[in-house]
């Protein structure tokens, strides 16, 4: 991983350096956000892809340009912009974050012509911002806006190993390749500092909208490949047996990637862990609660094909997943206000979607219940059995039948239900 992203120690400690890193990719699982819980847990995803694979590339091929300054590494910066923004929409301001932070130190440096050619890796992901924001009235993605600390413990992660991602940070300039990989991640520290100033991610949050997912600018920081580099680092001079058979001097020179890799295994959690929301499954399975999953199943089995389901979230976000035939009111809030539909037609999904969310909180009124699940012609409308409110107002828009499909307790149009 250190060569891959070009900041590379010396041949002879590639592979300790891979050895360390793919110990704390595995050992990481003190959070669910965390680089080895998506570099591993959640690799089906693109926004995985693109921390896991196309950020170390990225930094990979902007060394090389710095370095070699070929139109075919150019040409691999730009590709590589437009495969981030294919992966995920989070592309737009990670791979620009990841530029800024290469481009500024070698600007700097007096590099100008080279720290700005590099913009091209960011040019697709910048238009394609741009564009949506254009093209659509609200851009916004609704949610908890996370501050610097908690972004930082839930990335780069906090106690023993968040010690050592923020030690190998801010030493990187002096623990990788002398030169344009030293610049870089003078810059990359640069940045980050900038990111968790307090007030900076709150401001960022006002002007993007994006304040829910602004927890991914942690993304610019390679942390697998520099903690890796921190197994090159020398020992000291004093430190070093001197006149000592081959054997002692290669147990010396591992002695810092087994100091890390103990320190990872001991002050971190196996991303398999149940304390990081995984299950160990002995056949292939869905990503999925089960029960969930064939609650889902049964629903869309009930409605048929071509019909509408109305489900808690949780419940919902599985539809697509299992087929394409039968639709759910509203399977991501995210990108419902993007759908290509009335201003009405997104309005009734969301009043749905807040009708059966959860026993507690509000609930919108029974009149306005009724004429969206009118409108939508949802064909199985289901909440949680306990959520007497959300299930009166399914009642009172016209809907009975009621039976108990899985988890859920639903019921069908007309009074009578099917």
């Amino acid at each position: 991983m250190a060569a891959r992203t070009g900041l590379g120690a010396a041949p002879r400690r590639a592979a300790a350096c891979f050895a360390v890193a793919a110990v704390y990719l595995l050992w990481a699982g003190l959070s669910p956000a965390s680089l080895g819980s998506f570099h591993l847990l959640r690799m089906w995803q693109g926004k995985a892809v693109l921390v896991s694979l196309l950020v170390p590339l990225l930094f990979a091929y902007l060394t090389r340009w710095a370095e070699r300054r070929t139109r075919r590494d150019l040409v691999l910066l730009a590709a590589t912009g437009v495969a981030a923004v294919g992966l995920t929409s989070t592309a737009a301001f990670v791979v620009s974050l990841v530029v800024l932070a290469a481009a500024a130190p070698l600007v700097v440096s007096g590099r100008v012509r080279t720290g700005l050619a590099a913009g091209a890796a960011m040019v697709y992901p910048v238009a394609a911002g741009l564009a949506v924001i254009l093209l659509y009235e609200s851009v916004s993605v609704h949610g908890t806006v996370h501050d610097a600390p908690a972004s930082y413990r839930a990335v780069l992660l906090y106690a023993a190993l968040g010690v050592l991602a923020g030690c190998a940070l801010w030493l990187a300039p002096w623990t990788v390749r002398p030169g344009v990989p030293a610049l870089i991640c003078g810059g990359v520290a640069a940045l980050l500092t900038l990111l968790i100033l307090p007030g900076v991610l709150a401001l960022a949050a006002d002007v993007t909208g994006a304040g829910q997912v602004l927890w991914r600018t942690m993304w610019l920081v390679p942390a697998p490949a520099l903690i890796g580099m921190l197994a090159a680092v020398r020992l000291p001079a004093g430190a070093r047996p001197r006149a000592a058979g081959r054997a002692v001097r290669a147990a010396a020179a591992g002695a810092p990637a087994t100091v890390l890799v103990v320190a990872l295994v001991a002050g971190g959690t196996p991303v398999w862990a149940e304390s990081n929301g995984s299950v160990v499954a002995d056949r292939p399975s869905w990503k999925a609660h089960p029960g969930r999953v064939g609650t889902a199943r049964e629903v869309v089995e009930r409605a048929g094909p071509g019909t509408i389901v109305l489900m808690p979230g949780r419940y919902m976000r599985l539809v697509p997943l299992l087929t394409t035939e039968t639709h759910a009111v509203n399977p991501n809030s995210h990108y419902l206000s993007m759908l290509p539909a009335p201003e009405r037609a997104i309005e009734d999904r969301e009043l749905l979607s807040a009708a059966v969310r959860s026993a507690r909180g509000g609930k919108p009124g029974p009149a306005r219940v009724e004429g969206a699940l009118r409108r939508l012609d949802v064909r199985v409308a289901c909440g949680y059995p306990w959520d007497e409110r959300g299930l009166r107002l399914l009642r009172g828009g016209g809907y009975g039948g009621e039976r108990r499909i899985g988890d859920l307790a639903c019921v069908f149009p007309g009074r009578g239900g099917r």
